[in-house]
């Protein structure tokens, strides 16, 4: 039989005031509009840092700030920068010590294609889904499956007429980074 207390008890167990944490994965990122014969964007490490803090319970605000290598050229790797604001939904679905969360946010991401060393950029909307586990009264453990829209695109590795004149030799444009996948693990502090 449930008391009033022990919901009260579970109720603040659930509620986080504020967290911080790392992960590490794979992106996969997908190009549009790219030449015929130009290489696919290939799977690559990343890595981000986020935190948020409680905005009303279950609903966190914060930041996140990030990188990814994306082999696409056989010049080099594209790297992408990226930072904005994230916002997390923490619906109470899993039991204790499970953890379920949905976000998304808006943010930029600067790009360079480190073969030919072409800067550019774009604006990003990131969605996805978390499961973590709690391993202490602090710790969570915990994956994501993400994904990023892109748009706006600027600069000269999202200009084909730069990409296909840059070097010795004629390069082939990759396209614009409209949809990135990702998979990562991690580990936040919580309180």
């Amino acid at each position: 039989m449930f008391s009033t207390s022990h919901l009260a008890t579970s109720g603040a167990i659930a509620q986080v005031h504020w967290d911080a944490g790392a992960q590490a994965g794979v992106t996969k990122r997908f190009a549009a509009g790219a030449d015929p014969g130009a290489p696919s964007p290939g799977f690559g490490p990343s890595l981000e840092l986020q935190g948020h803090v409680a905005l009303v319970p279950m609903v966190r605000v914060g930041a996140y700030l990030g990188t990814d290598l994306s082999p696409a050229s056989p010049d080099g790797l594209r790297t992408f920068w990226d930072g904005g604001l994230h916002l997390r939904v923490t619906p109470p679905l899993a039991p204790w010590p499970w953890r379920t969360w949905l976000f998304t946010g808006f943010g930029y991401s600067f790009a360079d294609d480190l073969g030919a060393h072409l800067p550019g950029g774009m604006l990003e909307v990131p969605v996805g889904l978390g499961l973590g586990r709690k391993t202490s009264t602090h710790v969570l453990l915990f994956a994501e499956l993400g994904a990023r829209f892109g748009f706006g695109f600027y600069g000269r590795m999202y200009d084909r007429a730069a990409v296909e004149t840059s070097g010795e030799t004629p390069n082939a444009y990759v396209g614009q980074d409209t949809f990135a996948l990702s998979l990562s693990v991690g580990l936040s502090l919580e309180e």
